[in-house]
């Protein structure tokens, strides 16, 4: 059984955009907006990064990347604390 290793080197910075947030957990809605793309694009950009790094869900996607590229995610934005 060959190893194949994940295509992560071929996602363009848009997609590696797209994944530091689907990591961050935002939702779709959240990722378009902040990004000035519609929520459609966003999940075809998707479907794009899961094909290239051959992952089935967000969490696989997320610990490929993990085992490929460490140190790649973003920071966890904590909540503002208010008071």
């Amino acid at each position: 059984m060959s190893y194949r290793r994940p295509f992560a080197a071929t996602l363009t910075d848009r997609e590696l955009q797209i994944l530091r947030a689907v990591a961050t957990g935002d939702p779709y809605k959240v990722t378009a907006a902040d990004l000035g793309r519609s929520e459609k694009t966003i999940k075809y950009l998707w479907a794009e990064i899961l094909r290239k790094l051959g992952a089935v869900s967000r969490t696989h996607a997320v610990a490929l990347m993990d085992d490929y590229r460490p140190g790649w995610r973003p920071m966890l934005r904590l909540p503002e604390v208010v008071g």
